[in-house]
C-alpha cells in the first residue's frame, strides 16, 4: 500500500507534521502545561461551555446604554420628551402658554415628583405672566432633582423678573458648578448681563 517513505493511512501519524498548519488542533497534545492565572484553566477549551462574564465587564456597556437614553435637555424641556410631555412641549414651542398649562396640569398632579413636568409648568406659567404661580413649580422641580439645569436656569430668570438679582446669581453659580459652560448657564448669564 505505502512505500517506506510514505506512511499508510491507518498508521499512527503525528497530526502536527502531516496536516497543514491551519488545520492543526489549537492545543497540541504535547504542549507543556501553562501556569494558571487568576483562577483560569490551562489547556484546551474546545468543546467547553463559554466562560461567563462578570458583572464588572458588562457595567461599561450598561452605562453607555443609559447615557444614550438620557439625552440632553433643550431650552424649553427635553430633546425627546416622554409621550406624556410631547403635546405640552409642542404647545410651548408654539408659544401657546395656556394650552401648555392645560396639558401639564393633569401630569403634574399625577406625577408630583416629575422634575421635567414641574419645570415645564413653571416655564409656561412664567411665560404667561403668572410669576407668583410659577415659583412653586420651579421649587418643586428642584426638590425632585436639585441638579435640574433647566429649572435652575428658568428659576434664575424668574428671580430677575421679580427683582432678586442675588438669587439669580446664586443659580448661575450652581449652574457653573454643575456644567461649566452649558447652554442653560450661558442663557442665564446672558439674562443677567442684559438686566
Amino acid at each position: 500500500m505505502g512505500t517506506a517513505s510514505q506512511p499508510r493511512v491507518n498508521e499512527s501519524l503525528d497530526h502536527r507534521t502531516v496536516l497543514p498548519r491551519f488545520a492543526q488542533h489549537p492545543c497540541p497534545a504535547r504542549r507543556p502545561p501553562q501556569p494558571r492565572r487568576h483562577g483560569g484553566r490551562s489547556g484546551c477549551r474546545m468543546g467547553a461551555p463559554p466562560r461567563r462574564r462578570s458583572a464588572m465587564t458588562r457595567l461599561p456597556l450598561a452605562l453607555a446604554i443609559l447615557a444614550a437614553l438620557a439625552g440632553p435637555a433643550l431650552a424649553v424641556g427635553l430633546s425627546d420628551p416622554p409621550a406624556s410631555l410631547a403635546p405640552a412641549q409642542a404647545a410651548l414651542e408654539g408659544g401657546d402658554w395656556n394650552e401648555a398649562i392645560r396639558l401639564l396640569n393633569p401630569i403634574v398632579q399625577a406625577e408630583p415628583r416629575n422634575a421635567d413636568a414641574l419645570n415645564l409648568m413653571g416655564f409656561a406659567l412664567r411665560k404667561a405672566g403668572r410669576l407668583g404661580e410659577a415659583a412653586p413649580f420651579y421649587q418643586a422641580a428642584l426638590r425632585a432633582d436639585p441638579r435640574h439645569r433647566g429649572a435652575l436656569e428658568y428659576q434664575g430668570e424668574l428671580f430677575l423678573l421679580l427683582g432678586d438679582r442675588a438669587a439669580a446669581e446664586a443659580n448661575l453659580a450652581k449652574l457653573t458648578e454643575l456644567c461649566g459652560t452649558c447652554e442653560e448657564r450661558e442663557e442665564l448669564a446672558a439674562a443677567l448681563a442684559g438686566s
